[in-house]
C-alpha cells in the first residue's frame, strides 16, 4: 500500500465509513491487523526520515569530520555503478530515485559517487548549459558526449570514470510493501512493471538529492574500500610503515562493484 492509501483505509476504518471503500476489503481475512502493521511501518519509517532530515540541517558530513582529532577522519559512503542510460537521466535532473535489490547499512543521508559503467558507447565527456563545444556555447540540459565503442576518439581510454556524486537523504521500501511516494515510478523513469519484474521480491528506492557533476570525472583508483580499522590512521602499522600512507593493498578498488560497494572518504585536516 502506499503512504496515500495507508492514510485513506485509516480514514474510513476510523471514522466508520463503509468498508467496502477501504483497499485492503475482500483482499485480508484481518484487515484491521494488517492495516494497524501498515501504519507502524509508515510511522517507524517517517520518524526515521524526520530524524534524518534533522541531521542533514545540522551538516552531519562536516560535523563528524570535524569532531575527530588528528589528521584524518575517515567517512563510509559507497561507490555505485550506474548504465550510461540511466547516467545521462541522473546527470539532467530527470531521474531522482535509483532502484536496487539492496540497502548500505548506513544512517541517511549518506554519499554516493557515480560509476559510469561500460556500454556499446563509451562516455567521453559532460556538457552542460553554457559550456563551448567546438566553439559554440551549448544551451539546454546537461547531456552526455558519446562515442561508439572502438572509435579512436575514445579520449577516456578503456575504462569508465567516476563522473559525480549525490546525497541518499532517503531510502524507500518498494517491496514486499511499498512505502514510496505515489510518483515513485516517474522518478525512477521506469514503469511499476519493470520495478516488479527487475526486484522479484525485496527492494528500495535510493533518493538522489543535492547531485553534483565533477568538472573532471576521477579514476576508480582515486577511492578505497572501507578499512576496518575504526582508528586513526596514524594507530596503523601499514600507515607508518609506508611513509604516512595507507599500505593497505586489498582495499585498493581495481575493477567497479557489481552493484555497489563501501568507500572511504577522506576529509583531511589542517
Amino acid at each position: 500500500m502506499t503512504d496515500k492509501e495507508i492514510a485513506q483505509a485509516l480514514h474510513i476504518c476510523g471514522e466508520g465509513h463503509p468498508c467496502r471503500d477501504c483497499q485492503l476489503y475482500g483482499k485480508e481475512i484481518s484487515c484491521v491487523e494488517t492495516l494497524c502493521k501498515y501504519a507502524l511501518a509508515l510511522i517507524e519509517r517517517l520518524t526515521a526520515e524526520n530524524a534524518g532530515l534533522h541531521r542533514q540541517r545540522s551538516h552531519p558530513l562536516d560535523a563528524a569530520a570535524g569532531s575527530a582529532g588528528g589528521r584524518r577522519k575517515d567517512m563510509k559512503a559507497v561507490l555505485i555503478s550506474i548504465k550510461p542510460t540511466w547516467c545521462a537521466k541522473i546527470a539532467s535532473g530527470e531521474k531522482t530515485i535509483e532502484v536496487r535489490k539492496t540497502k548500505p547499512k548506513l544512517e541517511t543521508p549518506f554519499k554516493c559517487y557515480i560509476y559510469c559503467t561500460k556500454a556499446r558507447e563509451r562516455l567521453i565527456g559532460v556538457l552542460r548549459d553554457g559550456d563551448e563545444n567546438y566553439g559554440e556555447i551549448y544551451h539546454g540540459k546537461t547531456v552526455f558526449i558519446k562515442t561508439d565503442e572502438g572509435s579512436i576518439c575514445d579520449a577516456w581510454g578503456k575504462r569508465q570514470k567516476v563522473f559525480g556524486e549525490f546525497i541518499c537523504d532517503r531510502i524507500y521500501e518498494l517491496a514486499p510493501l511499498n512505502h514510496a511516494p505515489d510518483d515513485a515510478e516517474q522518478q525512477a523513469c521506469l514503469t511499476q512493471e519493470e520495478i516488479a519484474r527487475y526486484l522479484k521480491g525485496i527492494g528500495y528506492g535510493w533518493h538522489i538529492s543535492d547531485l553534483k557533476i565533477y568538472d573532471t570525472p576521477r579514476e576508480l583508483d582515486d577511492f578505497r574500500r572501507a578499512c576496518k580499522n575504526d582508528w586513526r590512521c596514524e594507530s596503523c602499522a601499514m600507515y607508518c610503515e609506508h611513509n604516512g600512507t595507507c599500505g593497505n593493498a586489498s582495499l585498493q578498488i581495481r575493477r567497479p562493484p557489481q552493484s555497489w560497494c563501501y568507500v572511504e572518504e577522506q576529509t583531511w585536516k589542517d
